[in-house]
């Protein structure tokens, strides 16, 4: 397995060991933040805030190496390090980011979806993000937080049915808040 060079190798081996023998989802959380936040990447990050879209571009990448992958290995510690790092920052695009990983139901991203979906909780903000889709048949619109989206409706949800907040409101008689 190829490394993406973010992490040192001996920082990935001593992450991959805590976090591939986790057996909760906090102690995962908690190995991902530790480890991804004593890295040189995270005070590169605080140095230089613009390389987010390139890590969110190299997360995109090791998530469809995650998603292909059939075991566990390299790409997973390397994106909940990543996850880890990228949720301390305040960019839109990483909450895309999480939102499309947390809503990806496949055996060898179940570590990884889980822990986007944490990390979307907690980031700031979150009770006032909201995202404007149609309901399924049915003419109406509707306001709805990420986190709603996954638990209410799971990863079938169509989230490629969106709207700009203006095109919703013109007609505010059928918006209905959820």
């Amino acid at each position: 397995m190829r490394l993406s060079g973010l992490f040192p190798e001996e920082k990935l081996a001593e992450a991959a060991f805590d976090l591939l023998s986790s057996s909760s989802l906090e102690r995962y959380a908690r190995k991902a933040d530790e480890h991804a936040l004593s890295s040189a990447l995270a005070s590169e990050l605080r140095r230089t805030p613009f390389i987010i879209p390139d890590l969110v571009d190299m997360a995109r990448r090791l998530w469809r190496e995650l998603i292909r992958a059939s075991e566990r290995d390299v790409p997973e510690v390397e994106l909940a390090l990543l996850l880890g790092l990228l949720a301390q920052t305040a960019s839109s695009d990483v909450d895309e980011l999480l939102v499309d990983l947390a809503i990806v139901e496949a055996p060898a991203a179940a570590w990884v979806s889980s822990l986007a979906r944490r990390l979307l909780q907690r980031r700031g903000g979150n009770a006032d993000r909201s995202l404007w889709m149609r309901e399924p048949q049915a003419t109406r619109w509707i306001v709805i937080s990420p986190v709603q989206v996954y638990t209410s409706f799971g990863p079938h949800w169509p989230l490629d049915v969106k709207c700009p907040i203006e095109t919703a409101a013109a007609d505010d008689r059928d918006l209905v808040a959820v």
